[in-house]
């Protein structure tokens, strides 16, 4: 009987055990919140859809390469049959069909450039899809370590709180040994109640700072979910600033963009030159209708071709597109010269941010340990009357500070190395 209890007891236990672990909420991890956005971002939905339109720009402009054909069908009812010196020319139901077909032979490279412009326009919907992606977890990484802080500093201003508690309950007994006066005690109770609204305040930076993620990665049905992960820094991995640099001027999708916009104004200038030189066209067609030559007969016919247009007077205006296309040209030229500027600087000020971050870890590292040891020795002395109640706060209020620079370096660690790796356009990796 004992036996068939104890069976009994372990399977109800183990039921328990199973339908709790089940109702655990998952935990959302860096990586989680990164796929989600890419998945979910409206930003990067567009984007792609820009990509698709470029490419069938592109297709369209490929399609000028090939003939043009075209069929026409005509039935024309006529009210009377037209006659001369008395004989009917035709009759009164008229039916045609007729097959061209136009197949440039030569444009001075107006189709070629064309084509030209919307391959660039494809590659340039490519970068912006990248830097799409790019922006976006950048965006995600900071909003992901924002709660991460959010959470730390909510968890000192718990512990501070602990800590102050701690101490006016010792601070009370003294009172009552008449060791401290009531001004001590009423002090510490102040102190007391500022810990605690610092405490709800930080509960409510954190709360804002997890809807700032969600927004971001724009999924609601993880409203409720926790935030994994724990501000750290990597070691450093060796690599010198100028490697840096160059990887953001081979990758960084702005860069590349500006490159292929100053190519396409260096297009748009030939094409402006070619719109005004002669084109040649070979042109066939073939008709079969009835009546034909004015004779109540199904008949066909054909012919081909070769049509040269040769543009003479335009009222100058080809002067002035040519000129604002080279004006375009050279501007591109310009605005990807400041733009590579600007991204060096901005790598720079990245790998510096993370250098002094990673130096002023090493340093609250050990400022912490010595922090809270101090706090320790001075909070056992205060419980003993050794000490001033000003002592003890100023050791807290070390304490507490060494806490907050700490976790502030690592906050700024991550920030820096997630601006670099958008600085280089890899800020998805």
């Amino acid at each position: 009987m004992f036996a068939l209890f104890a069976a009994l007891f372990f399977t109800m236990s183990s039921a328990v055990k199973a339908r709790g672990s089940g109702n655990a909420a998952p935990a959302l991890s860096l990586k989680d919140c990164l796929d989600i956005a890419l998945r979910e971002s409206e930003m990067i939905k567009i984007a792609s859809e820009a990509v698709i339109a470029a490419s069938g720009l592109k297709r369209q402009a490929r399609g000028a390469f090939m003939p043009d054909i075209r069929l026409q069908g005509v039935y024309t009812k006529l009210p009377e049959v037209p006659s001369i010196l008395g004989f009917e020319m035709g009759s009164e139901d008229n039916y045609s069909g007729k097959l061209t077909m136009i197949q440039p032979l030569f444009t001075w490279g107006r189709i070629s450039q064309t084509y030209r412009q919307a391959r660039y326009g494809e590659d340039i919907a490519g970068e912006s899809y990248r830097q799409a992606r790019n922006e976006l977890c950048f965006n995600v990484k900071t909003a992901f370590y924002s709660v991460l802080l959010a959470r730390h500093l909510k968890n000192i201003a718990a512990e501070s709180l602990s800590v102050m508690e701690r101490h006016y309950e010792v601070t009370r007994a003294l009172y009552s040994e008449g060791k401290v006066s009531g001004l001590d005690v009423s002090r510490v109770k102040v102190q007391t109640v500022n810990s605690r609204t610092n405490l709800i305040k930080a509960e409510n930076e954190l709360r804002l700072a997890k809807k700032s993620l969600i927004s971001i990665i724009n999924d609601p049905a993880t409203a409720d979910m926790e935030i994994s992960g724990e501000l750290s820094a990597s070691p450093d991995s060796g690599r010198e600033l100028d490697e840096y640099v160059e990887t953001a001027f081979r990758s960084r999708p702005e860069l590349l963009s500006a490159g292929l916009r100053t190519k396409m104004g260096e297009s748009f200038v030939k094409l402006a030159r070619a719109g005004h030189m002669p084109s040649l066209a070979l042109v066939g067609n073939y008709e079969y209708a009835k009546p034909y030559n004015f004779i109540d007969e199904w008949d066909s016919s054909w012919n081909v071709s070769c049509s040269l247009t040769f543009p003479l007077f335009s009222g100058f205006s080809s002067f002035g597109e040519i000129k604002a296309a080279k004006s375009r040209f050279r501007q591109s030229q310009m605005s990807e010269s400041l733009l590579r500027n600007s991204i060096k600087l901005e790598v720079e000020r990245a790998f510096l941010n993370r250098q002094n971050a990673a130096e002023r870890i090493r340093a609250q590292e050990e400022n912490v340990k010595a922090a809270k040891e101090n706090l320790a020795i001075v909070e056992k002395r205060y419980g003993g009357g050794l000490v001033s109640d000003l002592e003890l706060r100023d050791t807290q209020l070390a304490f507490t500070q060494a806490q907050l620079q700490y976790y502030t370096a690592l906050f700024d660690w991550n920030i820096a190395d997630a601006e670099l790796k958008k600085a280089t356009g890899r800020c998805d990796e």
